[in-house]
């Protein structure tokens, strides 16, 4: 499972794939407990390209009908999955209530939990990019900024999402103008001196102009 997981966050697709197929193969012959076979199955569906949008939804939603109440971290993870693709739709007010499920039902492992406070951050964020009123969307950028932080703070081990959410709290900064452009400079200094080689310490190079 560990392995799988690793060359899932590791982008390898194919790898990934496979040990996968092979843990839901031992899961049955060799007795394995049903959790890593349901763990393996939402690899699978996460890894195929072909399932976006509401054919994604859709196959998380079945999944989590097996495993909700049993297996709640599995069905906790598909939740964030199901909340990122209505994040892509911009539909932020049916994101908000699966992350919110996940912060407030207590199940969730410490890295799905991160997700959920990611995804929370993320909805408050995209909606502020989209207000044409400069003061709702800087109190937009102010609650999203609570939870990338909350993120930073909280889950500070999670390599894969503390640096997103260190990029999106200098954007939120940086978005609110006045004094708050040190303040983003700083958080991508941050970075810089914790994460030199992660694309989002480039990006917030590259987004806040510096050298």
């Amino acid at each position: 499972m560990d392995k799988a997981e690793a060359l899932e966050l590791a982008g390898n697709t194919a790898d990934a794939t496979s040990a996968f197929n092979k843990l839901s193969y031992d899961v049955v012959e060799k007795n394995l407990p049903q959790r890593w076979g349901k763990q393996a199955e939402l690899g699978l569906i996460l890894l195929d390209k072909a399932n976006r949008g509401g054919t994604l939804r859709r196959k998380l939603e079945g999944l989590i009908a097996t495993v909700d109440g049993k297996y709640p971290t599995v069905a906790n993870r598909a939740k964030v999955e199901i909340g990122n693709t209505f994040i892509d739709e911009e539909n932020f007010d049916k994101a908000r209530k699966y992350f919110g499920a996940i912060v407030d039902g207590g199940e969730a492992d410490a890295a799905t939990e991160a997700a959920a406070f990611l995804g929370l951050g993320l909805c408050d964020y995209r909606a502020g990019l989209l207000m044409s009123n400069q003061d709702k969307a800087v109190s937009a950028y102010f609650s999203a900024n609570l939870n990338f932080l909350r993120v930073v703070v909280m889950y500070k081990d999670n390599v894969a999402l503390v640096p997103k959410s260190m990029y999106h709290s200098a954007m939120c900064f940086n978005r609110s103008g006045g004094d708050n452009r040190a303040k983003a400079v700083r958080m991508a200094g941050r970075m810089l001196k914790r994460y030199p080689n992660s694309q989002w310490t480039k990006k917030v190079k590259q987004d806040l102009n510096l050298r």
